[in-house]
């Protein structure tokens, strides 16, 4: 037969078992819980990056409509500033990889053709290019030279997409 020393030594060590047990199950929760909140913040983010994409194309339209240069220089450094925000956001871990360089794919193909072409048979004709609005912008000082982001967005400009992304 037990004695009271005994049982309540199996007693504390049942209870330490269990505490342990509640303990790590606790952890797996909040852990999955993180988790599932980095995911609801990554789909905000991503979800923010194209509502603002979409506002800053609606400058290119009026652009077109107003046949306004300015309004198209306006709307390449607006593009410049949403790509500044997602390079961040993505170095911050906010924009999924396979996201990110599916966006700086059609950066990369882009960069030598992208252009609003303003103008009509009266006035002639305007062309503002994407590619001269980015080294415009470098020239002017908008973005700092040591800024890792303007590397990172020549490489892009280059084609190595997947050399800034590893």
């Amino acid at each position: 037969m037990m004695d009271i020393l005994s049982i309540s030594t199996l007693i504390l060590a049942v209870a330490a078992i269990i505490t342990v047990f509640v303990t790590l199950v606790i952890a797996i929760f909040n852990f999955l819980a993180v988790k599932e909140m980095e995911k609801e913040a990554k789909a905000s983010v991503m979800q923010k990056c194209t509502e603002s994409y979409i506002m800053i194309r609606r400058q290119r339209s009026k652009a077109i409509m107003e046949n306004s240069v300015q309004i198209a220089k306006d709307y390449y450094r607006e593009i410049c500033d949403l790509h500044w925000s997602e390079f961040r956001l993505y170095s911050d871990g906010l924009i999924p990889k396979n996201v990110m360089k599916a966006w700086l794919d059609a950066r990369a193909r882009n960069f030598s053709n992208d252009q609003i072409e303003l103008g009509d048979n009266r006035t002639g004709t305007q062309i503002v290019k994407y590619s001269e609005e980015w080294v415009a912008l470098l020239d002017n000082g908008y973005f700092e030279t040591e800024d890792p982001f303007v590397q990172f967005m020549n490489n892009v400009h280059e084609g190595r997409v997947d050399d800034v992304l590893d």
